[in-house]
């Protein structure tokens, strides 16, 4: 049985990993090279991509991410624990979760198909690192990422998404913000995305050292 306690994800207590869980669907390809293209390489963080695939469709995503940043690229294993400075992309024919610190990998079933992004969102509230973390929610079509973002937010995560005049598909980050209150900070271009983040996360790094 899974305890719902907080979590360091394979670091101490005094210095916890960040996790970044960024969602897309159609267009998202594009937005992700461009995200990680201004993504420094020591940010410390652990991003995890989760993108809408068919359950036999192979995925190229990694080779296209390796292209255009510093940071290491690896398709998620079952078991495995995020890492720094690296950016972990689901597999697949899989859904993801995260689960007392640890990736885990369920069999794919159709009506999980479109909201890969929700359930690794869930499972990031209900088991939240001791660290920040946040959801990102690029350009897609339907509503995938809005309800989890939500959970995220009222877990005391972060919430950023792009700004749907700059999306190719808006539908997702559409749908956030009908759920999700944010500020203008954290509805930026896919460009921005980057520093908005390191911002928001100095926030919480912030509030993370006055508990300790």
């Amino acid at each position: 049985m899974q305890s719902n306690a907080p979590v360091s994800v394979g670091f101490s207590g005094s210095n916890p990993v960040h996790i970044i869980a960024i969602g897309a669907s159609a267009g998202g390809g594009a937005a992700l090279r461009t995200l990680f293209k201004n993504v420094p390489l020591q940010t410390g963080f652990s991003f995890v991509v989760l993108v809408h695939l068919q359950p036999h469709e192979e995925s190229y995503l990694e080779l296209v991410l390796e292209g255009g940043t510093q940071l290491t690229v690896s398709r998620i294993q079952h078991g495995e624990q995020p890492k720094r400075n690296h950016i972990h992309v689901a597999p697949p024919g899989r859904w993801v979760s995260l689960e007392a610190g640890y990736f885990v990998l369920h069999p794919f079933i159709r009506k999980t198909m479109n909201f890969t992004i929700n359930h690794f969102l869930f499972s990031l509230a209900q088991h939240p690192p001791l660290g920040c973390f946040a959801a990102v929610i690029l350009c897609g079509q339907l509503n995938d990422g809005a309800e989890g973002a939500l959970h995220v937010q009222r877990a005391g995560g972060v919430v950023l998404v792009q700004d749907p005049e700059s999306a190719e598909f808006p539908s997702m980050p559409e749908s956030v913000l009908l759920l999700v209150e944010l500020s203008k900070s954290c509805i930026v271009s896919v460009e921005a995305i980057p520093l908005a983040l390191a911002v928001q996360l100095n926030r919480c790094e912030g509030l993370l050292q006055t508990r300790r």
